[in-house]
């Protein structure tokens, strides 16, 4: 249950602070005064997207912080799977600046809002204004007999099935694209691949391609400078000759000075290593042999891996991957037919497992549909519509639907002798509010939330419909921590604790305060709502009547 809710900087709220026991708490307060603020703070509090601009004006951030205490084995152990350890009581707290960043702790450790919301729906389950509205969608009726029939084990097994049914029809479609595109497709690729093919690229070949050009293009100056350099090493009166000279002239004086003789050595290496150089000059000139049309062969092999790179790739290498990626994509174009096999067979297979699976689900919310309607008669019964006809249609839907083969509505005789119409078009404002709280009651009893909150559950009621409402209310009160936000005095009178919203105006801002009322507060808030701004005597003492007959059924 919430124990304790804490807001800061909050729309109106600069600070509130509620201290809320088990049973049933009632808020009351004249229209504006920011009753709503309070379901906003709780939205933020479980991890709901809200705007920014809810942060008071001027401040940096609101605060909302909460203490559930109570917690159920379920909630616990969700806690812990998300290393939060836990005694049967959990602290939550949500930040929210005013350039709308968002910053969650739980136990005062920081977290994300997914964990928060992971476990969320077990702690608070908030009945808005809206829901009555969603009620009159047909769409929505599904969700909450499903919810009733707490049929998620058969649920989930269609819903996966229906998945897989669909990856299938989607691959089974791919290849069943139109024949001319696919046969186009293939000569493509076929046309592609043995064009690369026949080119028999190697890899690093244009590079060992462009060294040679450059050697072939420059052959005549090649031949010309090696003979020339070959002739100055060889020729006569040539270097190696007078090298030869010097050799012998310098190994005469050797003896005489040791300078000499290092330099003596020195030559004759020049010398020998002038003979090792002539001869490779000479056979690296009887080798050549250049044939002039060698050349156009090397451009015209270079011209075609440059017209293959403007079409596949950048380089030798990225062309012969696209040629192996082709040759992969025409493989698979080529074997679809195998394919399709597969998967019109594995299709007939799922097809087959849906039906059996929506069946079973059909047959869980025939079986939910009939309990449902008996037990919402008699809700309704008890709460003024004792004449009311309620029935759940449920009809083949024609096709298989993410939700399953059925289109469940909801039905509804307001009175005696009526047929069975549609919800959406018969219910009234108030017989909507009762539909609602009756279908709360069937459904919120069993769930893990311990604390039901109730957003003018009372619209459009009034009178007799009214009270049992509040008595409904006060009964669920006994299994759940109830808050009702409510503008009736009758169902205020019924609440076991009672706080007064409040709205007033200081320093040009306006300022939301939540006080709690003892007997007296509580008597002159209930004449403010049955009367007016000024209560009179006779307000006030059926105030007084209100609440006596209120605290007795409290008793």
């Amino acid at each position: 249950m919430l124990e304790r809710l804490h807001i800061e900087n909050l729309a109106v709220i600069e600070s509130a602070d509620l201290d809320l026991a088990s049973g049933f708490s009632v808020l009351t307060g004249e229209t504006g005064a920011g009753k709503s603020v309070l379901i906003h703070s709780l939205n933020l509090l479980l991890g709901e997207r809200v705007s920014k601009d809810i942060v008071r004006s001027g401040c940096p951030k609101a605060t909302v912080s909460g203490l559930f205490t109570g917690l159920s084995e379920k909630t616990i152990g969700l806690l812990r799977e998300q290393g939060f350890e836990s005694e049967g009581e959990v602290l939550l707290q949500r930040d929210l600046t005013a350039d709308g960043k968002s910053s969650v702790r739980i136990n005062g450790r920081p977290a994300t809002v997914s964990m928060l919301r992971e476990f969320a729906g077990n702690l608070v389950n908030i009945h808005g204004q809206h829901d009555n509205r969603a009620l009159l969608d047909p769409a929505t009726h599904v969700i909450y007999l499903d919810s009733f029939a707490k049929n998620d084990s058969v649920r989930s097994r269609y819903e996966s099935v229906f998945s897989e049914l669909k990856q299938v029809l989607r691959k089974i479609s791919q290849i069943n694209t139109d024949e001319q595109t696919r046969m186009q497709k293939i000569d493509l690729l076929t046309y592609q691949i043995n064009e690369i093919n026949s080119a028999d690229l190697k890899p690093g070949e244009e590079e060992r391609l462009s060294n040679l050009r450059t050697v072939l293009a420059n052959a005549e100056k090649i031949e010309a400078s090696l003979a020339s350099a070959y002739a100055l090493c060889s020729g006569e009166d040539n270097a190696r000759e007078k090298l030869k000279s010097a050799c012998v002239d310098l190994e005469n004086v050797a003896a005489f000075d040791p300078r000499l003789s290092e330099l003596s050595q020195r030559m004759t290496s020049l010398s020998d290593q002038l003979d090792d150089l002539s001869a490779d000059l000479r056979d690296f000139l009887e080798s050549q042999s250049f044939d002039p049309t060698e050349l156009n062969v090397v451009e015209e092999r270079l011209d075609l891996i440059y017209r293959l790179k403007r079409k596949y790739g950048a380089s030798v290498e990225e062309i012969l991957a696209f040629r192996d990626n082709a040759a992969a994509e025409l493989d698979s174009i080529n074997t679809s037919a195998e394919q399709l096999n597969d998967l019109n067979s594995e299709k007939s297979q799922l097809y087959e497992e849906l039906k059996s699976a929506a069946a079973a689900l059909t047959e869980s919310r025939k079986r939910a549909g009939e309990t449902l309607a008996t037990i919402l008669a008699q809700q309704l019964a008890f709460l003024d519509m004792p004449n009311t006809g309620f029935f759940v249609k449920i009809e083949p839907a024609g096709t298989f639907t993410p939700k399953g083969a059925d289109t469940v509505e909801f039905l509804l005789s307001a009175n005696l002798g009526e047929d069975l119409r549609p919800l959406s078009k018969i219910a009234s404002g108030g017989e909507l509010s009762r539909i609602m709280l009756s279908m709360k009651t069937c459904l919120t009893l069993e769930e893990d939330a311990e604390t039901l909150i109730f957003d003018e559950i009372d619209t459009g009621v009034s009178g007799k419909a009214a009270e049992k409402i509040a008595i409904k209310l006060k009964e669920i009160s006994k299994g759940k921590q109830v808050i009702v936000v409510t503008h009736l005095a009758q169902i205020a009178a019924y609440g076991d604790e009672h706080f007064l919203i409040q709205k007033s105006v200081s320093d040009d801002r306006t300022f939301t305060t939540v006080t709690p009322l003892d007997r007296v507060g509580r008597i002159g808030e209930l004449a403010r709502i049955i009367g007016g701004i000024s209560p009179t005597d006779a307000t006030l003492a059926a105030a007084e009547d209100l609440l006596s007959v209120g605290s007795q059924s409290i008793q």
